[in-house]
């Protein structure tokens, strides 16, 4: 049965709280909701609309074989936590698992640097919604230029990002799972036409091996893996998952080998009508007309939005674990503990109303006496203890 480690540890002073011991709910996301948010955080829907194309861009037709370079990275990575999440879950994801092997300080670093990175997520997937919408408005004849009406949109996409982690994990999760099912088959409809447009034959040249004795194959390989970003935040959930520590090592791999399948397939048939599309316009219309299925556009479009507006609340939600990793084992502010121990809905009041003062990163004299950086996170659950 796991227990929190050293529940009694304090930092100068100040008692330090377990973070899933405090405002998190207990067993509230099962197998699929877990799933669900590695899945929305990385966005594949998303991925595919870009991703591909870009892969071209850097390595010609060489980009097939950069997808399953990249694959088989990603799948590396996905082991190394997985492994990591069979012995230990946190709130902390992934600060938490380099605290255990390269010590505390490398812990704060991670740490604070995905909580950078999923602010990062969370603006561009905010501007890329607001694009979509627009987009989408405009093909049903109700778009406007007015910067009053994209302000408008902007509002509306933030809204509907915050409130569904609002409403808590369990909800947010199952709805992201059902709006990304919806866009990725919306999109596949795309796919497939390519596919049958193209006609029952392969183009060799894509999977010819000299593609791998060039170094453009590789460099393209790194934006290959990068299309990956997001599936890590299924670690976020180690205090709120049904038996965490199963659940997450499963999720993590299936959701890079699904989003590897889907790369793969949608990379092919994109570069065999690379010469139909317009690099300055969106890829996945135009792939559309070229196919002869331009009827899914609008469908497309909306569920494009859709997924980006998904893709914000997925990595609000990991960011907002980390953040509340963060306040509860004293990497912030004092008052931060005290106001989301009153409830877990007021953390975004927390986290919005004091982001300037952090605490020193976790090399402090009496931190380690008080022994809790060796296991780089108070709230860390591992097998076995008791």
């Amino acid at each position: 049965m796991s227990t929190p480690i050293r529940p009694e540890v304090a930092l100068s002073g100040r008692p330090l709280a377990s973070a899933e011991g405090t405002g998190l709910e207990r067993d509230a996301v099962g197998f699929w909701g877990v799933f669900a948010q590695g899945l929305a955080a990385a966005a594949p829907s998303v991925a595919v609309a870009v991703v591909p194309f870009s892969l071209f861009v850097a390595a010609g037709k060489g980009a097939a074989w950069a997808v399953l370079v990249g694959l088989l990275i990603a799948v590396l990575i996905a082991a190394t936590i997985s492994f990591q999440a069979k012995r230990t879950v946190s709130s902390g994801s992934l600060g938490t698992y380099t605290g255990n092997g390269l010590g505390p300080g490398f812990a704060f670093a991670a740490g604070f640097s995905l909580l950078i990175g999923y602010i990062g997520f969370a603006t561009t997937g905010t501007l890329g919604g607001v694009l979509y919408l627009d987009s989408f408005l405009e093909s049903v004849g109700l778009g406007s230029q007015a910067h009053w009406f994209r302000l408008l949109l902007v509002v509306v996409v933030v809204g509907a990002a915050v409130y569904l982690p609002y409403r808590g994990v369990s909800i947010s999760a199952r709805y992201e799972l059902i709006f990304e099912l919806i866009a990725i088959a919306s999109i596949l409809v795309i796919i497939v036409g390519a596919y049958i447009s193209y006609g029952f034959h392969i183009d060799w040249e894509q999977w010819d091996p000299k593609h791998l004795t060039v170094s453009a194959t590789f460099i393209a390989a790194v934006t290959a893996v990068g299309s990956y970003a997001g599936f890590e935040s299924v670690a976020s959930l180690g205090a709120e998952a049904k038996d965490a520590h199963r659940t997450i090592a499963r999720s993590l791999l299936r959701v890079v080998l699904l989003l590897g399948v889907l790369y793969i397939a949608a990379t092919y048939p994109q570069i065999l009508f690379f010469d139909d599309i317009d690099p300055d316009k969106a890829v996945l219309p135009q792939l559309a007309d070229s196919v002869g299925v331009h009827w899914v556009n609008q469908v497309v479009s909306a569920a494009v939005a859709v997924a980006f507006i998904v893709f914000v609340t997925a990595v609000t939600t990991a960011g907002a674990r980390s953040l509340f990793t963060f306040a509860h084992e004293g990497r912030c502010r004092r008052r931060w503990p005290a106001c989301t121990r009153s409830t877990r809905r007021r953390l975004s009041e927390c986290c919005s109303s004091d982001c300037s003062r952090w605490c020193s990163p976790w090399s402090r004299p009496s931190a380690r006496r008080a022994g809790w950086c060796s296991t780089s996170t108070g709230g860390t659950w591992r097998r076995g203890d008791s």
